[in-house]
């Protein structure tokens, strides 16, 4: 319904709900097509310049208020009832995601191929890394292997919030568009 579309401040309203005062932390927005279509219409997305060091290059970035606008049509739109999509859109600040290394099995390894130039001994090593929202720790007892599934990861149940959600700048629009 039109009530429950996206307008001029829905993602300043839910900046205030999510941190109050400090709602300007939000840096990355991540949005279907359709709500960055409506956005663009209320003239609130603009492409902006900016210097990539990487590139030496100008590159034109989208950006809503100060936050990166990132459009992706992946796992951002719930068509489970046809003819009534429901968009969802994420709001991320700094810092609100966490990495650290995981044990693998078999780190390093190393495989002589008698085919490739006369013989080659090549070296292989793997890595891992945890990518993990800040402010939530996942509950172990809830998962069943060495490592969470997705259904376990996406299973709110398997998460307790560890700090102030005031603290956590992470949120979510449901919308019609």
């Amino acid at each position: 319904t039109d009530a429950n579309k996206i307008d001029l401040t829905t993602h300043l309203d839910l900046g205030q709900k999510a941190l109050g005062d400090k709602r300007t932390q939000f840096s990355l927005a991540i949005m279907h097509s359709q709500v960055a279509t409506n956005y663009k219409k209320k003239e609130l997305i603009e492409n902006k310049k900016m210097f990539s060091p990487i590139l030496n290059a100008d590159i034109e970035v989208p950006m809503m208020g100060n936050m990166i606008v990132l459009e992706t049509d992946t796992n951002t739109v719930d068509t489970s009832v046809v003819g009534f999509p429901i968009y969802h859109t994420y709001m991320f600040g700094r810092g609100v995601f966490l990495t650290c290394p995981k044990q693998v099995h078999r780190a390093y390894g190393t495989k002589y191929d008698d085919e490739e130039k006369g013989g080659v001994e090549k070296i292989y090593t793997k890595q891992a890394k945890v990518i993990h929202p800040n402010g939530f720790s996942i509950k172990i007892d809830n998962i069943a292997e060495e490592s969470p599934t997705r259904a376990e990861l996406a299973n709110p149940a398997n998460w307790e919030l560890k700090f102030n959600h005031k603290n956590i700048a992470i949120a979510e629009i449901i919308s019609n568009g």
